[in-house]
């Protein structure tokens, strides 16, 4: 299984490079597209997430095209244009013209790299003239990523300029003027996006909250665990006290008693343990999903949009949005002390271990030791 959380935000946590075709899985976690295949192919097509075990296929889709499937998840398009970017920039600034030529400039729309002459050709060609041209010197990442700007699906070529709610679609003019032209909420790409920007930076901080709450349930449970050892310990200790006093005649039953408490402990601390495992999956799926979020949010416009469509169901998670319960547990030894250590059966108990002797004949009934 992979490592519970991905050392960069660029990096696949099962191949450890980076991401090239990052998929998003069904919890929200990161995966290259090979390595999803890869995992799949190894495991099996019901194989869960290699963070979160979380199913990744549907289910009842054996003998479908697994790679069709992959394919259908959605593609991170923000992840994908950071790690291109960061690419592009570390990469060894050369003009396309010979390969030799130091480049100096960075053309927006064509992505492609120019040395001072090439970049006044560029910028008289009419169909390039008026390109957003920078100074590769004052790029960074975040300035190349959020330059990314999405095609229209039905007019290729063309940007996508709104977004109609009806639909829930990014859409170019000839769309909104074709197909989406009685649609009754088409909108500008800026203004659908400062609404649905504000919704997920509440949920993040509504996710951060969530967070932080299944943390200090996790804490609970740890804090649980010792508080239930140290009073498993205390009650094998009570026991193991009471039956030294009696060790010649009760050291089987001290056994049994102390092999009774075992058991109990071994079943809390299995309770625990599966307690525990649980709301660890819940964490790293509200972690992985409140990255996202992050992710969505500081991202630009159109593709924001572009991946709310796609995971509008898995930002609305109800599961990791529901309030959960404390699951502090408490452990008690009072009613096996007042059996055990009750001053009173205490007596009753040497009374009846002064007569024990008179019940080894097999051929008498045995009587029952009695509290």
């Amino acid at each position: 299984m992979a490592a519970a959380a991905p050392p960069s935000d660029e990096e696949c946590p099962v191949c450890h490079d980076d991401f090239t075709d990052p998929k998003i899985l069904p919890c929200t976690h990161l995966v290259c597209r090979k390595c999803v295949l890869s995992w799949l192919h190894t495991g099996g097509n019901q194989a869960g997430c290699p963070l979160c075990r979380a199913s990744i296929l549907p289910h009842g889709c054996s003998g479908q095209d697994v790679a069709a499937l992959v394919d259908d998840l959605p593609t991170d398009i923000i992840t994908k244009a950071a790690v291109e970017s960061r690419r592009v920039l570390n990469e060894k600034h050369v003009c396309v013209c010979d390969g030799t030529t130091k480049a100096t400039s960075f053309c927006m729309q064509c992505s492609i790299k120019f040395c001072p002459s090439c970049c006044k050709v560029h910028k008289m060609i009419p169909a390039t003239r008026e390109h957003e041209i920078k100074q590769i010197a004052t790029l960074t990442v975040d300035k190349l990523a959020a330059s990314y700007q999405s095609s229209c699906a039905v007019h290729p070529g063309r940007p996508v300029e709104q977004f109609c709610s009806s639909h829930q679609e990014l859409i170019c003019l000839n769309c909104s003027t074709s197909t989406h032209r009685r649609c009754p909420d088409v909108e500008g790409i800026a203004g659908a996006a400062m609404v649905k920007r504000q919704r997920l930076k509440e949920q993040e901080k509504e996710l951060e909250g969530k967070k932080d709450e299944l943390q200090l349930q996790v804490c609970q449970l740890d804090i649980a665990a010792a508080d239930g050892l140290t009073t498993f310990k205390a009650m094998k200790d009570n026991v193991k006290s009471t039956f030294d006093e009696l060790r010649n005649i009760l050291d089987k039953r001290c056994r049994d008693a102390t092999a009774e408490i075992q058991n109990k402990q071994d079943e809390f601390l299995q309770d625990n343990k599966s307690q525990k495992s649980d709301l660890e999956k819940k964490r790293a799926r509200s972690a992985a999903l409140c990255s996202t979020v992050s992710r969505l949010a500081s991202a630009s416009d159109d593709p924001l949009l572009a991946m709310l469509v796609k995971l509008k169901s898995r930002l609305e998670d109800a599961e990791l949005l529901s309030r959960h319960n404390d699951v502090r547990q408490e452990v008690s030894a009072a009613g096996i002390g007042d059996f055990f250590f009750d001053p009173q059966s205490s007596a009753h108990l040497k009374k009846q271990i002064a007569e024990y002797g008179q019940m080894r004949d097999p051929k008498q009934p045995q009587r029952p030791f009695r509290g």
